[in-house]
């Protein structure tokens, strides 16, 4: 007995200092300041940027990895999350989320790169604990295995980054990312992945020629010829969306190799309510959300119009935003068990006006940021959604 209760004091004792040590009582980062329309172009350069020189030497300044940094704080929904360049002492670059736990506690948790050749050193910092080297890259190996559940194509976490170097204006550093870590993929394609891209040609070839192609009609005739079941259903939308714009798709999907010759538009357009615009959201929003969820799909859509309301942009619309939550839901209804199959025979029939109500045409749309601030505040998620539906009901 007395052996039992000397183990639970120190199991008690181990458990206090892990508290004290790891747990704080306040958050180490602010709130993250909404992005601006200049973070979505910032982050899109970078991307562009990391996509051109990957596994070759790159400066990536400081300013654009804050915009990205930022953006990462919407996309992600992690509210608290900061960039730390190195500082006079020559510490490394850090990113440091703070998360909310329960009795107002935090959990701060910072991640360290420091100048290196090959692979640089990392560490990871729990509360007021840096872990040793082992137990930090360990855990993030482990983190990486579970990202590679949805995105395959990630790198070793010695590969991902090499040869840093902290500069004044920026790092200098070799990355070997797949773009975003959402243009990777599953080597080769899938079985189904191949039936999918079939019915989505054959589908496309049943409509008449020489007319634009309402998408609601090929939706009709694509869930026509496809299984009613969750799987086969993302991987019909995906099929379309790269049929439909492949260089968008493209980065999140895998394209059959094979396909019949002329499978495509072949230079007509895909309309939704009279727009082609409208069409290729909503197509790429329901097949985004099929695979990866509805966050990143709203996330990725508020992220373009964010971008075109900057500057000679065509400006943040509404009515691109009804065309996204639109395909989102049709996307979360195709792959959820309960309403894949009832949601796959309701395309075979729907309408232009199901998919897009006419009312969403006026919605407003060509606001530049500045005027966007002025009417509805800051670019969010949520103030946005509930404008969005406010609008739609008055309507």
């Amino acid at each position: 007995m007395k052996v039992v209760k000397r183990l639970c004091g120190v199991a008690a004792l181990c458990l206090f200092l892990c508290m004290i040590l790891l747990i704080d009582f306040d958050p180490d980062t602010p709130i993250a300041p909404p992005p601006v329309a200049a973070d979505a172009r910032a982050g899109e350069a970078l991307l562009q940027q990391v996509e051109a020189m990957r596994g070759q030497d790159g400066l990536y300044r400081w300013d654009s990895l804050k915009s990205a940094t930022r953006l990462a704080a919407q996309v992600s929904g992690q509210s608290r999350l900061a960039l730390a360049p190195p500082n006079s002492k020559g510490d490394g670059l850090s990113v440091t989320a703070s998360r909310a736990l329960h009795w107002g506690l935090w959990l701060n948790a910072t991640l360290t790169v420091r100048s290196g050749k090959g692979a640089p050193p990392v560490s990871l910092t729990l509360g007021s604990v840096t872990l040793p080297d082992g137990l930090s890259h360990w855990l993030l190996d482990r983190a990486l295995r579970r990202a590679r559940d949805d995105f395959p194509g990630l790198p070793a976490r010695d590969r991902i980054i090499r040869d840093v170097h902290m500069q004044p204006e920026g790092v200098m550093a070799k990355l070997d990312l797949p773009v975003t870590a959402l243009t990777a993929r599953k080597a080769g394609v899938s079985a189904q992945a191949l039936a999918a891209s079939t019915v989505a040609c054959q589908s496309l070839k049943a409509l008449p020629a020489g007319k634009p192609i309402r998408l609601e009609h090929w939706l009709n005739t694509a869930f026509a010829q496809s299984v009613p079941e969750a799987e086969a259903n993302s991987q019909l939308l995906a099929q379309m969306a790269l049929l439909a714009s492949p260089d968008q798709a493209g980065r999140f999907f895998p394209a059959a190799d094979d396909l019949p010759a002329g499978c495509g538009l072949n230079d007509r357009l895909l309309t939704l309510q009279g727009r082609e615009d409208l069409a290729h959201h909503w197509l790429l929003s329901a097949s985004l959300t099929a695979r990866f969820g509805a966050h990143l799909s709203n996330a990725l859509g508020f992220w373009k119009e964010l971008s075109d309301s900057a500057p000679k942009g065509s400006g943040f619309s509404f009515v691109d935003l009804a065309a996204d939550c639109s395909g989102m839901m049709w996307g979360a209804r195709l792959v959820t068990a309960e309403t894949a199959a009832g949601a796959a025979r309701a395309l075979k029939q729907v309408s232009a006006d199901t998919l897009l109500p006419p009312q969403a045409l006026s919605l407003d749309e060509g606001l530049s940021e500045a005027e966007f601030n002025r009417r509805y505040g800051s670019i969010t998620h949520l103030r946005c959604a509930r404008d969005l539906r406010q609008k739609m009901v008055q309507r």
